[in-house]
């Protein structure tokens, strides 16, 4: 009976061992995709968004596109990619486009939106700095994918 009590401790010692090693892994696994993290939009911020915005101007980091948007059902739908959740940008990441929020004509607030390369987050910046991130929905990034592609047409100067 002791000897079997004896067994299972050390089988028991010898799992625990490991799971502690595994976590170890993770944690540093974890440490790798750290990056940099900011508070998530405040819900006041947020509703704000959805009650102000009147257009919402996209330009593209990658390429010299641009879009628009000003009719309220795309404008809703646009917003409706802010995720409430929260974000960690890693430092692998890129940007993808600069969001201008506009209403009537002002800017309310601008943001960059990260959506490549697993990477999920709109950052809001306040006097210049970003302050807030929050990540992408998933339709959302499925839609920066399709319209806003990674890498642009190589560029010939203009003589």
């Amino acid at each position: 009976m002791i000897k079997n009590l004896l067994l299972l401790s050390v089988a028991l010692l010898f799992i625990a061992c490991q799971n502690n090693g595994n976590n170890g892994g993770a944690a540093n696994d974890k440490k790798q995709e750290e990056g940099v993290k900011y508070p998530t939009l405040p819900a006041d911020k947020y509703t704000a968004l959805f009650t102000e915005i009147t257009d919402i101007d996209f330009i593209a980091y990658t390429t010299n596109l641009s879009m628009s948007f000003d009719q309220p059902n795309s404008v809703r739908t646009i917003l409706q990619y802010i995720s409430k959740d929260a974000t960690i940008i890693p430092d692998r990441c890129e940007k993808t486009t600069r969001v201008t929020f506009i209403n009537d004509g002002s800017i309310v607030t601008e943001a960059d939106v990260y959506a490549y390369d697993g990477c999920s987050a709109w950052v809001f910046y306040e006097n210049g700095s970003p302050t807030y991130a929050n990540m992408v929905d998933p339709l959302g990034v499925e839609f920066f994918q399709r319209f806003i592609p990674k890498e642009g047409p190589d560029q010939v100067p203009v003589q």
